[in-house]
């Protein structure tokens, strides 16, 4: 079970609005249309806070409503009054369009048009998807301490769907059915055309082992050379057609768009610097774009650095004790790929290990760059309001695999609106009895879940990979600063070769009675004059003992008295048995019967998966002739990925004739109950067949895992992933007899064990 969450969703209507007339928009009384809250997905990648209610509010709100010969024939502004609606109804009703017509709805929210000239301008939807905006200074956008000419929120777009899940791709939608009494309930996901970056720059290490001294001067600041400051208005054009249009704004320094964090004297730590702006979308990933063209963050990055004249002792030194560089230049791209989308969050971290360029013009570039990229904001638009941005945190997903690697670290992403911790609270397995197991406390140690030290970024995994065959289990604890939620991850770390187990419960034969009648399920708890309809006299003893006549050895088993500490079972016989005359004539009864074997208590079937070949056997599904393993030379070094091991309820006698292990495997039949996650029945019943002889390969690779080397995870012979379950000198294979001591030689003594597998692609354990 993998879950996916929907990060904060998109709510892009909960929204104050009304009328043009200013009054609330009415209940509705039938035959409306109706714009509603999106609960749709709109991303599997974490979503980052707003820096304000700049980021999600919406005064403004156009709908546009096209045919399906793309012109326009409706559109309607909403202007927001602080009254609480939830929904918007339109002015239009039902009834001024076609039945059953498919219409192209848009939204546009935070334009900068005016009504009428959007209606002009906007007349076709083809003229819709050329309409362009500019916004000079989008990079500070809702700046409290730039107030003129600064936009105060973002323009948005989307196109309105049905349903609840909103789809892949845009498409129109029926406005008027049959019954024009119907309301049309429409959602929609207003997405921002502008993209967000935060750049955090702190003090590094020079080649002289010294810590960057910082320093917070008025000639700080940072500003975006070559910034795009034109738009598509919706978002239904290919960027790299928009004609480019940038500018290099002044520089900027003042407000939480440009925060300064000076660490302690003497502590040891660097400073930092995090710059936060807007720009629209742009891509400049063509070798041909001009150099000028190519956007980047410029800052200027004073620093404090010791005098070397300065000499405390020397009496009447006027030299200062620092110098102080004003002029202290760097350049840092903010988009690795070149390119900047609508609606995304670009986040970089990057190191100074260098003073920078005392010119402006040639400022140098600085290293390493970290970089993210995910989907910019998918939490509540808030129309009108200003509440303050809420506190979160979210994770993509509670479940995740490793599969053979010891570390992971970009699967898990996390968004917060604070410092993230992440703790290892458990790591378990499942034994070769189904029992959970806590791994040694040396392996507990060396598991670590380290997340990046960003409000938006990855959960860096580490743990040894597990040396028993069992998938190892890792339970993760994530919190925050400013919330209350414990989010849980559960990591299952996958070896290359793993082995799970379910519990048999009993077995049979197909070619034994009729195989359903003489099976423990089918005659369990059915009153004795119902056998006497099933099994009648004619049947055999043979037959009424579930019993192969083969020479096989094979009797019917049922596991019993499941021992929920040890995970061991009761292996019993069972049989009907007459009541009649002599106790050999019906009606007949269910009987169980003595123990099986005292040595047999592991009524559990292990299902091995490998996941790369070998010099010794090829990974691949066994070639079957008449149902049976091939005995081809070629098919003896063939392995299954995915095969399961008959349980001891199969055991039979050791035997000389292979072609009766053949024939026991082919009819061979082991049913289980499925259980639900608490381990308990569901009532359901599951009969595997299609067993068969391993080839020579496969039992080579039983004989291994189930061996003691495999104990490194715990200690104790409870630890192993697999039960010693061929025991035997020697076990039948579809190519011959192979010895147990060496699978890969030459076998000894004329009979052998038999242990059945089936391939298993299909079967969830």
């Amino acid at each position: 079970m993998k879950r996916i969450l929907l990060y904060g969703v998109l709510a892009a209507l909960t929204f104050s609005a009304c009328s043009k007339n200013d009054e609330p928009a009415a209940l509705s009384q039938g035959g409306d249309i109706i714009l509603g809250i999106s609960t749709g997905k709109i991303g599997s990648r974490a979503d980052i806070q707003a820096e304000s209610t700049t980021e999600t509010r919406v005064d403004i709100l156009d709908i546009l409503i096209y045919d399906k010969e793309g012109a326009l024939v409706y559109n309607e502004r909403f202007e927001t009054n602080g009254a609480d609606q939830g929904r918007i109804i339109l002015n239009k009703k039902r009834t001024d369009f076609d039945k059953n017509v498919a219409y192209w709805v848009y939204l546009i929210a935070n334009s900068t048009y005016d009504e009428a000239k959007l209606k002009t301008d906007a007349a076709t939807l083809a003229n819709l998807k050329l309409l362009t905006q500019t916004d000079p200074l989008i990079h500070m956008t809702g700046n409290p301490e730039i107030k003129d000419d600064v936009p105060q929120h973002f323009l948005m777009d989307a196109v309105a769907y049905t349903g609840e899940q909103e789809p892949d791709a845009p498409s129109p939608v029926i406005l008027r059915n049959d019954n024009d009494s119907d309301n049309t309930e429409l959602m929609a996901t207003l997405r921002r055309a502008a993209a967000k970056f935060r750049v955090t720059v702190k003090a590094g290490i020079n080649d002289k082992g010294e810590l960057l001294d910082f320093y917070n001067h008025d000639n700080a600041g940072f500003y975006v050379r070559n910034m795009p400051y034109k738009t598509y208005v919706v978002d239904a054009s290919d960027i790299k057609s928009l004609n480019a249009e940038l500018r290099t704004p002044t520089k900027h320094n003042g407000s939480s768009y440009f925060k300064w964090t000076d660490a302690a004297e003497g502590s040891g730590q660097p400073d930092e610097i995090v710059m936060t702006g807007y720009l629209y979308a742009h891509d400049w990933s063509d070798p041909a774009t001009p150099l000028n063209e190519q956007p980047r963050l410029v800052v200027n990055i004073p620093l404090k650095k010791p005098n070397p004249e300065y000499n405390p002792d020397e009496e009447g030194s006027e030299e200062e004790e620092f110098i102080i560089v004003t002029n202290n230049w760097y350049q840092i791209p903010i988009s690795r790929e070149k390119l900047f989308e609508r609606n995304h969050f670009y986040e970089v971290r990057a190191e100074v290990k260098i003073e920078g360029a005392v010119e402006e013009s040639k400022p140098l570039p600085i290293g390493p760059i970290d970089y993210s990229v995910v989907e910019w904001g998918t939490q509540d638009f808030e129309i009108g309001g200003d509440d303050e941005a809420p506190h979160f945190l979210v994770l993509n997903t509670d479940e995740m695999e490793m599969y053979n690697i010891d570390s992971d670290e970009t699967t898990l992403h996390f968004a917060s609106s604070s410092d993230v911790t992440v703790e290892v609270m458990e790591a378990w397995f499942i034994n070769k009895m189904g029992l959970r197991r806590s791994v040694s406390q040396d392996i507990f140690n060396q598991i670590t879940a380290t997340p990046d030290k960003t409000l938006s970024g990855n959960i860096t995994i580490k743990s040894p990979i597990p040396v028993n065959n069992t998938i190892r289990y890792i339970r993760l604890k994530v919190t925050n600063q400013d919330t209350d939620k414990e989010l849980e991850v559960i990591v299952a770390q996958y070896p290359l070769t793993y082995i799970t187990n379910i519990r048999g419960w009993y077995s049979y034969r197909s070619d034994l009675g009729n195989g359903k009648t003489n099976s423990y399920e089918y005659l369990q708890d059915i009153p004795a004059d119902r056998v006497e309809q099933v099994i009648t006299e004619q049947l055999s003893a043979d037959e009424r003992s579930v019993t192969a006549n083969d020479g096989s050895g094979f009797q019917s088993r049922v596991a019993t008295s499941y021992n929920e500490v040890t995970g061991q079972a009761e292996l019993r016989y069972y049989r009907w048995r007459g009541t009649g005359w002599g106790n050999n004539e019906p009606p007949y009864s269910l009987n169980v019967d003595r123990n099986a074997s005292s040595d047999h208590k592991n009524g559990r079937m292990y299902h091995v998966r490998i996941m790369a070949s070998s010099g010794e056997y090829t990974l691949g599904r066994p070639r079957l002739t008449n149902g049976v393993t091939d005995s081809g030379e070629d098919n003896a070094k063939i392995v299954s990925p995915s095969f399961m091991i008959a349980s001891q309820l199969g055991v039979t006698s050791a035997i000389s004739d292979k072609s009766v292990a053949e024939g026991h495997c082919k009819a061979y039949v082991e049913v289980y109950q499925v259980r639900d996650a608490n381990g308990r029945p569901t009532g359901e019943t599951k009969a595997l067949s299609g067993w068969r002889l391993p080839t020579k390969a496969e039992v080579a690779i039983i004989l291994d895992v189930q061996d003691y080397k495999n104990n490194a995870e715990g200690g104790a012979g409870d630890d192993f992933a697999i039960d010693l379950v061929m025991k035997g000198d020697n076990y039948w294979s579809a190519n011959g007899r192979v010895n147990r001591d060496d699978p890969y030689g030459s076998p000894t003594g004329r009979s052998a064990n038999i242990r059945c597998i089936r391939d298993a692609f299909d079967t969830e354990l």
